[in-house]
């Protein structure tokens, strides 16, 4: 997006090569992007997870019948924080929890917080490395800060046109952590995370815009004049991804299919291109900058673009997920291998490292018998991936178990049957180490 210039210093990824002076003028080369090393090893992976929590998930029955199904508290989302020592989840019980790591890898509850509706996104927040904040979006209500025992720290409101709340469908933090950037319906809200409140700055990404075919970038203007033309990203705003090669610019996907690209300079649409599905669900740039990934809603792949041609479509790496769930994969710093969950219950990896259009996972493994929505992971040490299992049933358990048939056939019953009890729900949180 972003063009090299004698006034624009070099990031850090960036490495400038001497001139080549050989009796005539110095030639400058290209600067040199240094590959990284992977600390995750595909080999000797363990055959069962280091820890595995499902009692903390089990919700109370309605009833003390001991035929009375459970409700479903599937996992919708689950984030390491930085420091790689706390998980944080949201479940459909419309909580999120915090589990700590002990030294023997094992997780334990450390608090949980009930928000009363649906949980959008949840993000951690490290401040100067001293403590872990994670911040949580719901339904109805503004953006939170919570410490790791479940205490509020601070609250982020976001302020519509009507001078209501409005709540955000996603969040994410600048790269140095300065800002908050949270995304609505056709709009972005902005704060400083130290000035808790109000957003400072809103950004529509949806309106009349006037195209600048000199600057290329997506003018947007008050009062258009008549040869006006809407456009942009008219929808939810699902995710958010920061570019850490370069501060200030990031990408967001929408559920119209579309990804755009946004900068603190200008806070406005600069570029835009469709992608090959009605929804985005997740995004990530690699390390430097040069690649995005983007996860599809009930799509059996993500794709892979070129970000020094923005929609050139590199290669798709095919997993299968046929739910409506979020679907959320990461990337390691290395931008070597990429984690993700399918809808089989299980574990993938793709090596980003081979040349090829068409990718299919390096390694795999079954960690569950339903679906596995989100993985997150840990580069430090001792390497681990968390994920997280559970999907929407249906149709919705029964409350009782009917011994008549007339109610339906015999493989309904037996369906319901299996669904009893809480662990043939499969909702859980799994901890892996490579």
């Amino acid at each position: 997006m972003a063009e090299n210039s004698p006034n624009r210093p070099f990031t850090s990824h960036e490495s400038i090569s001497p001139s080549v002076v050989d009796g005539c003028d110095a030639v400058q080369k290209e600067p040199v992007r240094k590959s990284r090393e992977s600390v995750f090893k595909l080999v000797n992976v363990s055959m069962n997870p280091s820890d595995c929590v499902v009692t903390a998930f089990q919700s109370d029955r309605i009833s003390y019948v001991p035929t009375v199904i459970p409700k479903n508290n599937f996992l919708k989302l689950c984030r390491f924080a930085a420091s790689g020592t706390l998980i944080g989840t949201t479940s459909a019980d419309n909580s999120a929890r915090i589990f700590g790591l002990t030294d023997g890898k094992k997780l334990s509850l450390k608090a949980k917080i009930p928000l009363g509706d649906a949980i959008y996104d949840m993000k951690w927040f490290s401040v100067k490395a001293e403590r872990e904040i994670v911040a949580t979006t719901a339904k109805h209500h503004p953006i939170h800060l919570w410490c790791e025992y479940g205490a509020r720290y601070a609250t982020y409101r976001g302020i519509n046109h009507l001078d209501e709340l409005a709540a955000a469908y996603s969040i994410e933090f600048s790269s140095d952590g300065t800002r908050l950037y949270a995304g609505y319906n056709s709009c972005i809200r902005i704060w400083e995370t130290d000035r808790p409140g109000r957003q400072h700055t809103s950004i529509k990404t949806w309106g009349f815009f006037l195209y600048n075919f000199n600057e290329a970038v997506m003018l947007q203007i008050s009062h258009p004049p008549e040869y006006k033309n809407t456009g942009g990203q008219k929808s939810i705003v699902s995710c958010i991804t920061m570019n850490n090669a370069f501060p200030g610019v990031y990408a967001v996907g929408t559920y119209d299919g579309n990804v755009g690209f946004y900068s603190d300079r200008t806070n406005s649409l600069e570029c835009m291109f469709p992608s090959e599905s009605t929804g985005i669900t997740d995004i990530h740039y690699s390390y430097d900058g040069k690649l995005l990934f983007v996860a599809l809603r009930k799509k059996n792949e993500i794709l892979c673009y070129d970000m020094r041609m923005p929609g050139s479509l590199l290669y798709n790496m095919i997993r299968r997920f046929t739910t409506n769930q979020r679907t959320c994969f990461e990337i390691d710093s290395a931008a070597r291998y990429l984690f993700s969950g399918t809808s089989d219950g299980e574990l993938v990896v793709f090596d980003l490292g081979t040349e090829a259009n068409m990718k299919f996972p390096v390694f795999s493994r079954k960690v569950a018998d339903c679906s596995v929505p989100c993985v997150s992971i840990h580069e430090g040490e001792q390497p681990m991936v968390t994920l997280c299992t559970g999907e929407r049933v249906f149709p919705l358990p029964c409350l009782e178990i009917s011994s008549s048939s007339d109610t339906g056939s015999e493989s309904d019953e037996t369906s319901y049957c299996e669904r009893r009890y809480d662990d043939d729900l499969n909702n859980s949180l799994q901890l892996w180490c490579f």
